[in-house]
């Protein structure tokens, strides 16, 4: 983490999420350091679809007055502290970068949006899968980000 942020929501969040687990099979909670993450990618299609709409609804309203930010993705409802982002993280790492480092990002989600918008100039970013992007580089899935970085291992020797 960049700066102190404050997590004591997320003990307010994670029964919440916990609630809708335990009602569509094939979901989960991801923790990651800043944020909390329910997917649905493996729930039944429709149903996953619904249940995220109506977590998301009840996620806003019910931390309207914390500092937070609810966001859908890709089957994916997560929340965060406001200000926190992957473009934060993007701007302190490649400011630290020594010169003439390569950066280069992959990523397939709305919240990696904010981490190509944030790349220095001369950085590579990549989109992986079909949806609408700032990336100039696209490619279709992850079976070609393995072979798109195995390339780059060659082309560097590694």
């Amino acid at each position: 983490m960049t700066r102190n942020v404050p997590l004591e929501w997320k003990e307010k969040v994670r029964p919440v999420m916990a609630q809708f687990v335990s009602l569509v099979p094939g979901s989960f909670i991801e923790e990651k350091t800043a944020s909390l993450a329910w997917h649905y990618r493996m729930a039944e299609a429709e149903f996953g679809a619904a249940q995220s709409n109506e977590l998301y609804l009840h996620l806003t309203q019910l931390f309207s007055n914390f500092p937070v930010e609810v966001l859908p993705g890709d089957k994916v409802v997560e929340i965060r502290p406001h200000g926190i982002s992957k473009a934060l993280i993007a701007r302190q790492v490649t400011a630290n970068a020594p010169e003439g480092t390569l950066t280069v990002a992959f990523g397939d989600d709305r919240t990696d949006e904010d981490m190509f918008g944030a790349l220095p100039e001369g950085s590579i970013a990549v989109h992986v899968g079909p949806k609408p992007s700032i990336a100039p580089i696209r490619i279709p899935d992850v079976a070609a980000t393995r072979k798109l970085l195995d390339e780059f291992c060659r082309a560097r020797g590694g």
